[in-house]
């Protein structure tokens, strides 16, 4: 009964509209909040829909790929976003079975803007029919019907109180929205004090800035640890419109969106509006200070005075910005009081602290490039990719991949890492025990130099001589195949006839590589005939004959044809198995070669 229940929901919840999509952007097909099941995805096909969203809409998309009907092989599907500009917003891409969910909110588009999403599938098999699902959510600022404005010019009007508002940010391919930042602006008389806060959301990191009447910066004030509460204390030196700005803090707010509770109310302990002496001596608020910079915040409020003591008033001889600002030098992230002096100074340690990470990194790579090849760890290049190298290291102490996410987890990857780098100097000749010695300051810098470039690869037996070289541990895959056959001749793997144990092509047969195993062209390891996938890296082993067009398996000739599995680019000429439909050395299409 619960089988059925749960069955008659799925199929409620789950009712999809079939649509298909369009060729191309301007072909591109409209599609209202819903659920929508597309047809097939076939080889090398993109399907182009559009959504429309009004500023301070959020989008929830999601795209959930399935096999093709009757087909034992998956492929390589993905979408991206598009902006109205036809600029790309988000990708991704992954396998058929896989489910992509996102949010994006819409911060500076005109109202009914056009967003695209575009699906499509660059494997090399059919995928099936795939379901899209749009819903749209209301995130305006402020209790109004849209975003608040991205800068001062756009500034939403609002009083003082309490209001709530969004903010979307990230990088160019993991955005979360175009929104910033929210500008408000409000009046206040001269001499008023406010108390300004805004509570972020818990994985939101913001920042509050205050311009005066003249839209300069006045004051601003950020925080380090997501969702933590900020304040910001104002003093009107002059009556008028001012501007409050609520941005994300160094350009991120959250992994989707982020909201924010911003308050604006009257001070507790407001002083009197701040008189000019007529002898031109320093202001101090009442209980306050002199302050230092362009201002400092006294029981008063602000005090427009720099640390020369110079004092700058406007017309109605209310205190204004310092010297420097009223230059127009006016930061978002840097605030008033910055002197040049310690921008220069952080900015030269911040340039020490680059050139020596640049150069430990270079060293680290160099080590781990000699090590990989010493230890015949191919490809050694992937030494200089961040994160790909650690990948390397694995390979090189033969750990499986997952022991990745070890290197993360707190004092596991360091005890992770200590057994990697003692696997390492085994594997280099050296013995397990200097791979520990990584984690002795400073000497553990020393010992990658000292593993990549110190005496042989080999160990050294008790009479001198070196021991036989280790054979790789394979994870999957037989090791009995990589055993030598003992006698003078050996069988050719092709046609049985006996051939001489170093011959590179058989004698009979001529066909190539008449002695070994057969090897997964992906990780290396042997792999049989019978085998329909690689046991080691999953890899799938049969493959259409690009000549007989029959189903054979992976091996270096046809099971049907006898022909050597090979294409050659019909650009530069190279040959190589025929896996995918671009070159692996120039790029470009195989289309029109033998594959063809």
């Amino acid at each position: 009964m619960l089988v059925g229940c749960l069955s008659l929901a799925g199929m409620s919840v789950f009712a999809a509209d079939a649509i298909t999509g369009g060729a191309d952007f301007d072909s591109a097909v409209l599609v209202a909040p819903g659920v929508y099941e597309v047809a097939a995805l076939p080889e090398d096909h993109r399907d182009f829909f559009y959504f429309n969203l009004d500023s301070g809409q959020e989008a929830q998309v999601s795209v959930k790929f399935n096999q093709a009907a009757g087909s034992n092989y998956g492929t390589n599907v993905g979408f991206n976003l598009y902006d109205s500009e036809r600029r790309q917003l988000r990708n991704d891409f992954g396998g058929t079975g896989d489910t992509f969910e996102f949010s994006y909110l819409s911060g500076s588009g005109a109202p009914g803007s056009k967003y695209y999403l575009e699906t499509y599938n660059d494997g090399i098999w059919d995928g099936g029919s795939y379901v899209v699902t749009l819903k749209t959510a209301d995130r305006y600022d402020a209790e109004s019907k849209t975003d608040a404005g991205g800068d001062i010019a756009g500034a939403m009007a609002i009083s003082p109180g309490n209001h709530k508002g969004y903010l979307a940010g990230g990088d160019s391919f993991e955005s979360g929205g175009d929104d910033l930042a929210d500008f408000y602006k409000f009046n206040v008389s001269s001499g008023q004090s406010l108390n300004i806060n805004a509570v972020p959301s818990l994985e939101a990191s913001i920042l509050l800035a205050i311009y005066d009447t003249q839209r300069k910066l006045i004051d601003e004030v950020s925080v380090d640890n997501p969702g933590q509460i900020i304040n910001l204390p104002f003093t009107a030196q002059k009556g008028g419109e001012v501007y409050l700005a609520v941005a994300c803090y160094n350009e991120y707010c959250g992994e989707r969106l982020a909201s924010y509770d911003l308050g604006i109310g009257a001070a507790v302990g407001v002083g009197a509006e701040i008189a000019v002496p007529d002898d031109g001596s320093d202001v101090v608020p009442p209980g306050g200070d002199t302050g230092t910079g362009s201002g400092g915040i006294g029981a008063g409020g602000m005090v427009g005075q720099n640390g020369d003591g110079e004092i700058f008033y406007d017309d109605d001889g209310n205190a204004m910005l310092s010297h420097e600002q009223a230059g127009g030098v006016d930061m978002l992230f840097g605030g008033p009081g910055i002197s040049t002096a310690f921008i220069i100074g952080n900015l030269i340690v911040l340039g020490v602290i680059l050139f020596f990470s640049l150069i430990f990194y270079i060293y680290s790579a160099v080590c781990l490039q000699k090590i990989a090849k010493r230890t015949n760890t191919a490809p050694a290049w992937l030494a200089w990719v961040p994160i790909a190298n650690a990948f390397l290291m694995l390979k090189i102490a033969q750990k499986p991949w997952w022991w990745f996410f070890l290197l993360f987890v707190p004092v596991i990857n360091i005890v992770a890492a200590v057994i990697v780098w003692m696997k390492i100097a085994e594997f280099t000749g050296k013995e397990s025990w200097v791979g520990a010695l990584t984690l002795v300051p400073v000497i553990g810098i020393a010992i990658p130099a000292y593993l990549a470039f110190s005496g042989d690869s080999q160990k050294k037996t008790d009479g001198g001589e070196p021991e036989e070289k280790k054979g790789p541990e394979f994870i999957g895959g037989s090791k009995e195949a990589d055993k030598p056959v003992v006698g003078y001749k050996h069988p050719c793997k092709y046609c049985e006839q006996m051939v001489s144990p170093d011959a590179a092509v058989c004698p009979f047969c001529g066909k190539e590589g008449p002695l070994g195993p057969d090897r997964c062209p992906k990780c290396h390891d042997p792999i049989d005939k019978k085998w329909k996938a690689c046991a080691h890296c999953g890899l799938n082993l049969r493959i259409i004959c690009p000549f007989c067009g029959k189903v054979t398996f992976f091996g270096k000739y046809c099971e049907d044809c006898g022909k050597k599995l090979v294409v050659a680019c019909p650009v530069c000429q190279f040959e190589q198995p025929p896996l995918g439909d671009k070159c692996i050395k120039c790029g470009q299409p195989l289309k029109g070669s033998a594959q063809k």
